[in-house]
């Protein structure tokens, strides 16, 4: 009979002039999944440790096990690299174009949604290399296209109402709306717009969502913890459209982030993002230019 937290040792039967390397294995939690990792070591005799992690109680709901979170040394290191990029790297390459007043030309813009992208690409590499996970352990498994299209739908509608609070909020502080680069966006080509808009979406949510609370709660065990640091920082980092886009994306991320914890389904709060920003950005104007 296995418990939670239980260490089992056994001896590899490797010698030291034997060609079969020892090695140390463990069996590392993240929501919802087992994950395991084999670390090779020399070809000298080792003992051989498994780690078991097991959830404290059956559960009903999408909300991961309740188990306790047991992640190894040299992982926990990449991880803390991931959480610094996804947390605060999108925030410091715009504060840096800010500081140095970096025209928002074309190619300025499409610089910076490079670097992002290119930091987002980090991401997934340390995902995939250093902490040999899957992508479901970021909520980007292969959807069930039906009860994804559903909670698209009901988190779109979500999202609109936390709008309609918002700017009962704002109308009710006299904040001003609009960003301080509002007119430098409008300059843009559409293409570009849209670079940015699918940037937004993807990586916003990979790294405020998937990324940060997945790994946040496995490392502290607090949900209210992993859940609410990531929307904080993604609230704050609008502060080029104000207090009122601060609000904005603080109750529209509260929806977004509530919708993730309970599906776990990166997929959507990435179409619902991606809509959000397209429709009064792109699809609205456009029509509008044609009447």
């Amino acid at each position: 009979m296995f418990h939670e937290g239980q260490t089992l040792d056994f001896e590899s039967s490797a010698s030291a002039n034997s060609a079969t390397p020892a090695f140390h294995s463990e069996t590392l939690f993240y929501p919802g999944k087992w994950r395991y990792f084999v670390h090779f070591y020399s070809n000298t005799f080792a003992p051989v440790h498994i780690i078991l992690s097991l959830p404290c109680r059956e559960q009903k709901s999408h909300n991961p096990p309740c188990v306790k979170n047991m992640i190894s040394l040299p992982m926990r290191r990449w991880t803390m690299v991931g959480l610094a990029l996804a947390l605060f790297s999108m925030p410091f390459v715009i504060g840096l174009f800010t500081a140095f007043r970096v025209p928002l030309t074309t190619q300025n813009v499409l610089l910076r949604e490079i670097i992002l992208f290119a930091l987002a690409g980090l991401v997934l590499l340390i995902i995939k290399r250093k902490e040999r996970l899957g992508w479901d352990s970021v909520g980007l498994q292969r959807p069930a296209l039906g009860n994804t299209a559903i909670w698209v739908m009901i988190t779109f509608v979500g999202v609109a109402l936390a709008i309609a609070v918002a700017f009962g909020f704002i109308k009710l502080f006299g904040l001003p709306v609009g960003s301080v680069d509002s007119k430098a966006y409008d300059a843009l080509p559409t293409w570009l717009l849209l670079v940015v808009i699918i940037r937004a979406g993807f990586v916003e949510e990979l790294f405020y969502r998937g990324y940060a609370i997945e790994r946040l709660q496995s490392l502290t065990g607090s949900l209210i913890f992993a859940a609410g640091i990531p929307l904080v920082i993604f609230a704050v980092s609008h502060y080029r459209q104000g207090q009122a886009g601060i609000i904005i994306a603080m109750l529209t991320g509260a929806v977004l982030t509530g919708v993730y914890v309970y599906k776990r389904n990166l997929w959507i709060t990435i179409t619902v993002h991606f809509l959000g920003d397209f429709i009064p950005n792109i699809l609205l104007p456009l029509f509008a230019s044609k009447q």
